[in-house]
């Protein structure tokens, strides 16, 4: 993830995460594992820890729904992201989407684009909310640090989901995962 060019983004990513994953690697280590190169070194493999991914997601469109209406939300959420692969796709070389993922990320863009963006801090976190009271569903899209995205949803009428758990960041465009990758690989190699 690339903290971007401000002074809040570089002073949370740089001053907190990064020495964070430092001074906790036992905490943060099962999160995600380098797996490695890909294109030519351009890009990182970083398998994740999908339940506990989609846990900490849980939470957080759960507690921006409480925050926003004031009750809380009783029915399961689907998580999807467009940032995550297939890993066997991955592991020949290749980074192919997921394309029922590809498909609900689609979806829930275009069931969000009317919402307004929300976010006290937009160049770490923003998002976008929507709640339909008559057919009780709610979707949640989320984008971190400009470029880590997450989609949930969740609705009486649950669709169902597979999942992906391999990410390939590419180093340009978010630069600022290749040090949390390389102390969370360091900290397994030191247990």
């Amino acid at each position: 993830m690339d903290p971007g060019a401000t002074a809040a983004a570089q002073h949370i990513f740089r001053r907190k995460l990064l020495p964070a994953v430092a001074r906790q690697r036992r905490a943060y280590k099962g999160f995600f594992t380098d797996r490695g190169p890909l294109a030519g070194g351009q890009r990182r493999v970083l398998k994740i820890d999908r339940q506990r991914f989609n846990e900490c997601i849980d939470r957080l469109a759960r507690a921006i729904f409480f925050y926003t209406f004031k009750r809380k939300w009783s029915l399961s959420i689907r998580i999807v992201t467009p940032n995550l692969f297939v890993g066997s796709s991955v592991l020949v070389g290749i980074a192919l989407p997921h394309e029922p993922t590809m498909k609900a990320v689609e979806t829930s863009r275009q069931y969000l684009s009317g919402a307004p963006v929300k976010g006290e801090n937009p160049e770490l976190f923003r998002y976008r909310i929507r709640y339909d009271e008559n057919e009780e569903g709610y979707a949640f899209a989320a984008q971190f640090y400009g470029c880590f995205e997450v989609f949930s949803f969740s609705s009486r009428d649950d669709p169902g989901s597979g999942q992906a758990d391999i990410a390939v960041v590419n180093q340009s465009d978010c630069p600022g995962l290749a040090p949390v990758a390389a102390q969370l690989s360091s900290s397994q190699v030191m247990n």
